[in-house]
């Protein structure tokens, strides 16, 4: 019934964060397919709270499943971040382990998941802090695979909401004076780029451009006009409603 309510409930409370002592503890060659059982039950739960219609391998998907600071929704996988949660437990908890051949397994399958530059190899580090920054670099390998992915204006926008503070309305606490509950509805899909209603269709100036929400309000040749200051109108009530 509050979508805004809902998704800080599935990010807080049933998602990443609830898991995370797992992936920590127990060598994610182990647990890789219970953790992708895992990751398989949070996109249906998502859609349905939202009422999105997202596939698993959708740009929209992938998108929410970047952190806050990286322009996606907090959704991050436990399957994907597991090696870095392992690795990061061992070096800080137990260095001795490093020779362990669940070590160097983690360890291989983390180096698959990064650039070049970012490999580790061992002897571990044991600085504060090194599971952050291994899921920091997994995280940037699948921002710049997202990026390179998207078209011309994907990239823009991406860039955009992923600059400092531009997530700050997402993490407002939910509540009932904000305003109606689908005004928050309304800012997930223009943060993802999806079409709020069914009934946009194609752009009458562009017929190769979907009437999303980028699109709406960024066609040069004048787009659908009423879309157009519909959604501009939608922004500012979201802007108003949810402070930043």
């Amino acid at each position: 019934e509050n979508p805004q309510l809902a998704l800080a409930l599935l990010r807080k409370c049933a998602a990443f964060c609830k898991i995370t002592h797992i992936s920590r503890v127990t060598p994610p060659t182990l647990i890789k397919s219970s953790l992708s059982e895992f990751d398989d039950s949070i996109r249906p739960c998502f859609t349905e709270c939202l009422a999105l219609n997202l596939s698993p391998q959708s740009y929209g998907w992938k998108q929410a499943c970047l952190s806050l600071s990286r322009g996606g929704l907090g959704l991050r996988s436990v399957a994907v971040q597991s090696t870095a949660a392992y690795l990061g437990s061992v070096s800080s908890s137990s260095p001795d382990l490093a020779s362990s051949h669940y070590v160097i397994d983690a360890l291989n399958l983390f180096n698959l998941q990064v650039s070049a530059e970012d490999t580790v190899s061992i002897p571990l580090p044991t600085k504060y802090h090194f599971h952050h920054d291994l899921s920091q670099r997994i995280e940037n390998c699948q921002f710049h695979a997202l990026y390179n992915s998207g078209s011309l204006a994907d990239r823009a926008c991406l860039l955009s909401i992923s600059s400092a503070h531009a997530s700050s309305w997402l993490q407002v606490v939910p509540s009932p004076r904000q305003g109606c509950d689908m005004t928050h509805q309304w800012g997930i899909k223009w943060w993802l780029g999806l079409p709020l209603t069914p009934e946009l269709g194609v752009c009458a100036y562009c017929p190769d451009k979907a009437l999303d929400a980028h699109h709406a309000v960024t066609c040069k040749f004048g787009g659908d006009v009423v879309a157009r200051f519909f959604l501009q109108d939608i922004q500012c009530f979201v802007n108003a409603s949810e402070p930043f």
